[in-house]
């Protein structure tokens, strides 16, 4: 449906001039503006990451050079509009630690950088550790794999890491639970490690799962708090 008030702003006889001011360009006229009514140029102004349908999301990663931090799994919709509103602060603070953790931020997890001499004993000179917490919350009601949400760090660092330092990544599930904890890491449908819990307590507990995947192995170790 036509919009009144947009159809008398470009069907102003004012925009033509008096020198071909006739009937026949009148008329030309009065068919721009009926077209121009039928559009909500509003749907045009694309700023925020809010103001974006679903369906120019994949033009939005384009435009913004965001690509190489969208996993080949996908990201929900939401997590791609914060990627569009943060893509200005993302690209100026890559290669940083303060970008890393920033764009771990933006997919919904939690970042913890160590450098070498912080680590206990200390690690190779010049080398850091990254220790990625995952958050199933952060992808709402949507069933995603843990592998999915590993991948999906992953990349954000690739994109985002120094690359002229060596970078160990564990990834970690973090939880607070009132019950007994404990945790099996799995490997190739196959049961390799298991670690049973203390008793419940009346305060709960921080619970954090380690999981480093190297050479193909999983090794898990919990923590509590």
């Amino acid at each position: 449906m036509a919009d009144r008030a947009r159809f008398d702003l470009f069907n102003d006889r004012r925009l033509i001039p008096p020198g071909i001011r006739d009937a026949r360009s009148e008329a030309v006229l009065a068919a721009f503006a009926h077209g121009a009514a039928l559009m909500d140029f509003r749907k045009l102004l694309m700023r925020r990451g809010d103001e974006i349908p679903d369906e120019a999301l994949p033009f939005a990663i384009h435009e913004r050079s965001l690509g190489e931090y969208i996993p080949a799994y996908g990201l929900p919709a939401g997590m791609v509009r914060d990627l569009v509103d943060g893509s200005f602060d993302i690209h100026a603070r890559q290669a940083t630690e303060g970008g890393m953790a920033f764009g771990i931020e933006l997919i919904g997890m939690t970042l913890h950088l160590a450098r070498w001499y912080e680590l206990t004993p200390p690690g190779p000179h010049d080398t850091y550790q990254a220790k990625v917490f995952l958050s199933g919350d952060a992808y709402g009601s949507a069933q995603v794999p843990a592998d999915a949400m590993i991948a999906a760090a992953a990349d954000m660092l690739d994109a985002t890491r120094r690359w002229s330092q060596d970078m160990a990544v564990l990834f970690g599930v973090r939880a607070t639970v009132s019950g007994p904890i404990g945790c099996v890491a799995c490997h190739g449908g196959r049961h390799v490690a298991g670690m049973a819990g203390a008793a419940p307590t009346p305060r709960p507990q921080i619970v954090t799962i380690i999981v480093p995947r190297t050479a193909g192995r999983a090794v898990a170790g919990l923590e509590a708090a």
